[in-house]
Formats: C-alpha cells, sequence, structure tokens
C-alpha cells in the first residue's frame, strides 16, 4: 500500500528524500478501547440534611482546595447556601461541606 519514500518525486522530478537503509514506515493497527458498562452514575447528596430539599441551581468545577484534584461547588436555591465536594482523584468526593449564605 505504501511506498518507499525514495519512489515519491516531486513535481520538478527531483527526488524528495533518500531512503535509509534499515528504517521503512511501519503502521500498526490501533486497539479497541471501548468497554462496555452496565454500572449506573453516582450521586453525591449536596445541601444541609443530606440534600433533602437543598434544589442545586449551579455547579462549578475547580481546584479549589489546590490539592491538585478536581472539586465540585453547588450553589442551592432552596438551602440559601452553597456545598462543596472536594475530589478524592479517583472520581469520588468526600461529603459536601455546607455554607449557608443567608
Amino acid at each position: 500500500m505504501f511506498r518507499a519514500v525514495r519512489n515519491w518525486i516531486a513535481p520538478s522530478g527531483r527526488r524528495l528524500a533518500t531512503r535509509r537503509p534499515g528504517r521503512s514506515i511501519a503502521i500498526e493497527p490501533l486497539e479497541d478501547r471501548t468497554l462496555p458498562s452496565f454500572v449506573s452514575a453516582p450521586s453525591f447528596p449536596v445541601g444541609p440534611k443530606g440534600g433533602e430539599r437543598s434544589n442545586p441551581m449551579a455547579v462549578a468545577t475547580g481546584d479549589f482546595n489546590r490539592d491538585g484534584k478536581m472539586d465540585v461547588a453547588t450553589a442551592n436555591n432552596d438551602s440559601k447556601g452553597i456545598s462543596l465536594l472536594l475530589g478524592l482523584g479517583n472520581g469520588a468526593f468526600r461529603p459536601s461541606i455546607n455554607v449557608p449564605i443567608g
């Protein structure tokens, strides 16, 4: 399918490159890295009383405590506060820290 580089000729009639001995183009097929999963999405309660009637309205992600792991903050409408979930680095979070706003 692929010819050696030395067989390719530029439009002007000169060769583009010469082939070095012992080197050739190698094409390898890529692996299929799909993995079917039947695991339900995790849920994380936010707000006071285990998230009961907190009504989160907005979500923000970032490294809030500067430990190199993604954290999540939610703005809770009915509980009038924010909840901060500190990331563990493996896709899970510590229990929420709830801060009343007023």
